[in-house]
């Protein structure tokens, strides 16, 4: 059964979203926010429709992984609940010095 946000909204409109959530919250502390159809960490994997579409935030220097894990993964599952969204958006968040950074950027869509 279809909800009134399934008709309406769109995936621009929930990438959109997480995107504006993203940038107030964390501001100039961002590189980039990418979107990649499959995992950044696992590529060899293959894309997996039924896993979503991984949303990869790039953080500037000094970066502290653990400081940003419960945020990042709060304000993506807000957006989708919030929004009714069924597609799960995989959040992910990297070093701009990390090494996956150049295949993020080469495989990637910038979202900001």
């Amino acid at each position: 059964m279809s909800t009134q946000a399934d008709l309406t909204t769109t995936p621009a409109d929930v990438l959109a979203s997480v995107v504006r959530r993203y940038l107030n919250h964390y501001g100039d502390q961002i590189a980039g926010i990418y979107a990649l159809p499959d995992d950044p960490y696992e590529p060899e994997r293959g894309r997996d429709e039924e896993e979503g579409v991984h949303i990869v935030v790039v953080f500037e220097e000094p970066y502290d992984h653990w400081t940003k894990t419960g945020t990042v993964m709060q304000i993506a599952h807000g957006v989708m609940d919030e929004m009714e969204w069924t597609v799960p958006l995989v959040p992910h968040h990297v070093s701009l010095e990390s090494a996956l950074v150049q295949r993020i950027r080469r495989e990637g869509v910038r979202l900001d």
